[in-house]
């Protein structure tokens, strides 16, 4: 079982410029993305069909020509619709490219830690319906072009463009005020992530749901409820659990 799965440990471009673009085609398969979540910020862009993605608790239908924000530490994961093939470009960067590296940056305290706390309410699915979502696909397809064109200045466009979708993100957005049913889905989430965790430290052997129940300090019932936010497709009746069910 690839670890990529569960935590992305891996480097996203290099330590000097920590920013990769994944084109990713997908033909007849159910699973378009496996469920998995990482430190950096991701911008995900449909460029052929359609699939539905999960996002934290949340599931969007995501068609051609739009996008995903994902944030940092987000549970994210994509399932085709009916089998039908996708392709999607992601954009995966490090926060960190986005400070400028002086003692205080009010960059970093103002906006980007702000974001990664998920203190503001952000547009996570991008349709272009409005000038502003068409505005922020510009920008991302701008990036992608300029990675596929290998322009002297691609470095520049990525960090100006990434700017300008923040900017137009922030000026469209509101401060979350979090309520109760925001502290129960981060919750979940935080669990789901500590059972996929076990999961892969034990995938050498049988796994029962009564004994990850039991680890967790919960009945089998409410195991099978988290499952199904990690795209599960496992019945709470199944005698063996195997960790390909849950992600």
């Amino acid at each position: 079982m690839n670890r990529d799965l569960l935590k992305e440990r891996k480097v996203h471009g290099n330590t000097v410029f920590p920013f990769v673009i994944y084109p990713i085609d997908i033909y007849k398969c159910n699973t378009v993305l496996d469920c998995h979540w990482h430190y950096e910020l991701e911008f995900l862009l449909v460029t052929k069909g359609k699939a539905t993605f999960q996002v934290g608790t949340q599931y969007y239908e995501v068609s051609t020509g739009e996008a995903l924000f994902i944030n940092s530490g987000e549970l994210h994961a994509g399932f085709s619709i009916y089998n039908n093939d996708c392709s999607f470009t992601a954009l995966v960067f490090n926060p960190n490219m986005l400070y400028n590296g002086n003692i205080y940056d009010p960059i970093q305290s103002k906006f980007i830690e702000p974001i990664m706390n998920k203190q503001f309410k952000l547009l996570v699915h991008i349709k272009s319906i409005l000038v502003h979502e068409k505005k922020i696909l510009k920008y991302i397809n701008e990036i992608i072009t300029a990675e596929q064109n290998k322009t002297f200045t691609f470095e520049l466009t990525v960090k100006a463009n990434l700017y300008n979708i923040f900017c137009l993100m922030l000026d469209n957005t509101e401060l979350i005020k979090h309520n109760d049913n925001y502290s129960q889905d981060n919750y979940k989430i935080e669990r789901i992530k500590k059972i996929m965790e076990y999961i892969y430290e034990n995938y050498n052997r049988k796994i029962s749901i009564k004994e990850i129940s039991a680890k967790f300090n919960m009945s089998e019932g409410h195991f099978s409820e988290l499952s199904s936010l990690a795209g599960a497709t496992s019945e709470a009746e199944r005698e063996v659990y195997r960790p390909s069910s849950l992600l």
